[in-house]
């Protein structure tokens, strides 16, 4: 794994559009991720829904529940330090064919009883930067056991070639962005990875996936980094400047004025 991929896990990646890597970090690994997750946690500002990295979603209940840090990596000398293993990084070269850059990372929580997320592409938020499809990819770390009970993400192989996307959205971070819609996805087979923590998965921005609900009692933990081309120049902070940006008109619009980011 340190070298990258294998020609026949770049031959699969480039096939599906997505490719399974069990055992990239360590028990020992895992068990500190996990610490570093129930400690970001219980800082206040971070389940503080006025704090402009953290995300709601709705609950099987009929609740509202935090489920996203976005970015993590700033807050976090461990996040800090997976978002630039050198296993990743080796990964991303392997698949993007040049070295790259950082570009995004989240961390959601899938509570209990959390909704998941409609099959979209990535690249729809992302299509505005001037890098292809091709010059970005996200991978992600699985911090707890995945799988379809507790609402792990669903991938649809060979679906990647193309941007589905019916029309040029105006509101790029809204919730109907990217929706994949029904008649594609009848083209594949959508497949839930069994993710043990410590595996990863890595995709193509055009690869559409879906989640469904968490049914269980356990939180399902993932971390999601996507690194880019570095030919096209270091692109975080302007797309974390337009996503607060968004973040600040949403909540203006539902008449909160007193947000902060920390």
């Amino acid at each position: 794994m340190a070298g990258g991929l294998t020609d026949e896990q770049l031959q699969r990646y480039h096939r599906d559009g997505f490719l399974h890597l069990p055992g990239v970090f360590s028990l020992d690994e895992v068990k500190a991720i996990q610490r570093e997750c129930a400690r970001l946690q219980g800082i206040p500002e971070m389940a503080d829904p006025r704090n402009l990295r953290t995300v709601t979603r709705r609950t099987t209940a009929g609740g509202m529940i935090v489920d996203r840090l976005d970015p993590v990596a700033d807050l976090s000398e461990v996040f800090q330090s997976v978002v630039r293993d050198p296993r990743l990084l080796a990964v991303a070269e392997s698949v993007l064919g040049s070295p790259s850059c950082l570009f995004k990372d989240k961390l959601i929580f899938k509570n209990p009883g959390a909704f998941g997320y409609g099959a979209h592409q990535d690249y729809t938020v992302w299509r505005g930067l001037g890098v292809p499809a091709t010059g970005l990819l996200s991978i992600l770390l699985a911090v707890d056991a995945a799988n379809a009970a507790n609402g792990a993400v669903r991938f649809y192989p060979g679906l990647h070639s193309d941007h589905h996307c019916e029309a040029e959205l105006e509101d790029i971070f809204g919730p109907a962005s990217g929706i994949t819609p029904a008649e594609v996805l009848a083209r594949s087979e959508g497949v839930v990875p069994e993710l043990q923590p410590g595996d990863v998965v890595v995709f193509h921005s055009l690869c559409p996936h879906d989640s469904d609900p968490n049914h269980t009692a356990e939180s399902r933990r993932s971390c999601f980094i996507t690194y880019s081309d570095a030919t096209y120049g270091d692109l975080r902070e302007a797309y974390y400047q337009a996503f607060r940006e968004m973040m600040k008109a949403d909540r203006a619009a539902a008449g909160q004025t007193d947000w902060f980011f920390r």
